[in-house]
C-alpha cells in the first residue's frame, strides 16, 4: 500500500486541507508521518490561484483542481464559545500563571466536526474573507507582488494511496 500526506492548513476561521501532489507517495506510513511532521507547509490563497509552498517547492491549484483541496470553515456557534483569539499579551499571561496548556484544551480545541465545508469556488472563498479584510499578505513572484492571504500548518495526516481523499 502506497501512503500520501494531507495537510491542514488556517487563517482565521477557514481551513484549507490541502494534499500534497500525487507524485510523492511514499511506500510506508511511517515514511509519510516523518515526512509530514518534518515539513513546513503554508499556502497563499489568491482570487484565482491557491500557491502551496512546501519545502523548496511552489505547486499551483486552480479552481478546477477540487480533487487536491477543500476548504471549511468554523460553524458560527463555535466561534461564539470561542470567542476572541488569545493576545499575545493573554498567552504571556497564562504562561505565567502556568495556566495555557488548561485554557487551550478547555476552549480551542476544535474538532472537524466543529467545521462545515465549503462548497464554493477558490474566488468565492477568497470573496468572503475579503469581506472582513483586506488581503495583507503578498509574495513576490516573477517580479510582480501578488496579494492573498496566509494559510499556516496546523495539522497533517497520512492516508492510504486509496482512501486520499481531501474531505475529513
Amino acid at each position: 500500500m502506497r501512503y500520501r500526506v494531507v495537510y491542514g492548513l488556517h487563517y482565521d476561521v477557514w481551513e484549507l486541507a490541502v494534499r500534497i501532489p500525487g507524485w510523492e507517495e511514499y511506500k510506508t506510513e511511517e515514511e509519510a508521518g516523518q515526512e509530514g511532521e518534518s515539513r513546513k507547509v503554508s499556502a497563499m490563497l489568491t482570487k484565482n490561484v491557491i500557491y502551496l509552498f512546501y519545502g523548496d517547492t511552489i505547486q499551483k491549484f486552480f479552481s478546477g483542481q477540487r480533487v487536491s483541496y477543500s476548504f471549511s470553515f468554523l460553524k458560527e456557534e463555535i466561534c461564539e464559545q470561542i470567542g476572541q483569539p488569545l493576545t499575545p499579551e493573554d498567552i504571556e499571561e497564562l504562561i505565567e500563571r502556568d495556566r495555557l496548556e488548561d485554557v487551550i484544551f478547555s476552549k480551542y480545541l476544535v474538532t472537524e466536526t466543529d467545521y462545515t465545508q465549503f462548497q464554493g469556488s477558490l474566488s468565492e472563498v477568497y470573496e468572503a474573507i475579503e469581506r472582513k479584510e483586506r488581503p495583507s499578505d503578498y509574495l513576490q513572484l516573477e517580479g510582480e507582488e501578488i496579494y492573498g492571504y496566509l494559510f499556516e500548518s496546523v495539522w497533517y495526516q497520512i492516508e492510504p494511496e486509496k482512501e486520499a481523499d481531501c474531505g475529513h
